[in-house]
C-alpha cells in the first residue's frame, strides 16, 4: 500500500492539470461560500433598516456551530465535478500514455493497479474533505456567538458524510474511466447518467422510494439539503432526516461494487 501511495504521489505531483482542477474547485467553493456569507449579511442589513423588531430571513447561522457542517457538505457536494474531471484524468491518462502496462512490466499486480487508483479516490476525497473541515472551524469560530464546547461536534459526521459521498462518487467515476477509456467519454457518459438517465429512472419509471437506491441518489441522500431559510426562499424543499445508517450501508456497497468492476475490467482487457 504504501509503495502504490508513492507512485501515485510522483504521478500527481508533475501533473499540472491535476493541480488547475483541483485550485479551480477550491477557489470556486471558497468563492461561494464567502459569496454566500456576505449576501446573506447585505441582506440582513437591509432587512434590519426598513423594520421594526428585526427578524433575518437569512440567518449567519449558515456558518455557525453546529450546523455548519451540515451546510457546508450540502453546499460542496455541488462542485463534485471538479474532482470528477481530476480522477478522469488520472485514471485514463494511464492508457493514453501507457503506464498501466508499463506498471505491469515493473512488477505491479492488475490488482493493484486498480488499488493505485483507488488511492487516488481516497485522496481526492479526502482533500476536499479536509477544505471543508477547516472552513468550517474558521467560520464556525468567527460567527459563533456563545459558543458551546458540544456545539462544535454535535454535527460533524456531516463531515465523514461528505468524505463517503465524494468517494462513492469518485469510485463510480474510476469504473466508467476504466470501461470507456477515453476521457471526453467518460465525462459525457457521467454527466448523461448523473443528471438525465438516473433522475429519469428515479422519478419516472421506478417510484421514488425505490429510485432513493440508485448510486448517485444513495450517495446524495448521506447529505440531504439542510432545513434553513436561505433554501427555502428559492422554492426548494429540505429533506432532513440526518444521516442514514442504511444509505451509509448502501453507498458502502456500492463503493465496493464499483471497485469489483474495475478489477473485473482490467482483468479481463488486454492492457
Amino acid at each position: 500500500m504504501n509503495r502504490l501511495l508513492k507512485i501515485e504521489l510522483r504521478k500527481i505531483i508533475h501533473n499540472r492539470i491535476f493541480w488547475f482542477t483541483i485550485g479551480g474547485y477550491i477557489i470556486t467553493l471558497l468563492l461561494i461560500l464567502l459569496g454566500m456569507r456576505h449576501q446573506i449579511i447585505k441582506f440582513n442589513e437591509r432587512l434590519s433598516e426598513g423594520t421594526d423588531g428585526f427578524i433575518p430571513l437569512l440567518p449567519t447561522e449558515v456558518y455557525s456551530f453546529p450546523h455548519v457542517w451540515h451546510n457546508l457538505a450540502y453546499v460542496a457536494s455541488f462542485l463534485m465535478i471538479f474532482l470528477a474531471v481530476v480522477m478522469v484524468i488520472l485514471v485514463t491518462n494511464e492508457f493514453t500514455y501507457n503506464t498501466m502496462r508499463q506498471n505491469l512490466l515493473d512488477g505491479l499486480s492488475r490488482t493493484e493497479l486498480v488499488l493505485s487508483k483507488f488511492i487516488d479516490a481516497i485522496m481526492l476525497a479526502f482533500v476536499a474533505t479536509l477544505f471543508i473541515f477547516l472552513f468550517g472551524v474558521i467560520s464556525g469560530f468567527v460567527t459563533t456567538s456563545n459558543l458551546e464546547f458540544g456545539d462544535i461536534f454535535s454535527k460533524i459526521p456531516y463531515i465523514g458524510a461528505y468524505f463517503l459521498m465524494v468517494l462513492g462518487f469518485l469510485s463510480f467515476v474510476m469504473m466508467l474511466a476504466f470501461l470507456i477509456k477515453k476521457p471526453a467519454l467518460v465525462l459525457g457518459a457521467l454527466l448523461l447518467y448523473n443528471y438525465f438517465l438516473e433522475p429519469i429512472l428515479t422519478r419516472l419509471v421506478f417510484d421514488e422510494s425505490f429510485g432513493n437506491y440508485f448510486p448517485m441518489r444513495s450517495f446524495g441522500l448521506l447529505v440531504e439539503m439542510p432545513d434553513i431559510a436561505i433554501f427555502s426562499m428559492f422554492g426548494a424543499k429540505p429533506m432532513f432526516h440526518g444521516i442514514s445508517p442504511l444509505y451509509v450501508g448502501i453507498s458502502c456497497f456500492y463503493i465496493a461494487a464499483f471497485f469489483g468492476i474495475s478489477y473485473w475490467v482490467v482483468k479481463r482487457r488486454d492492457l
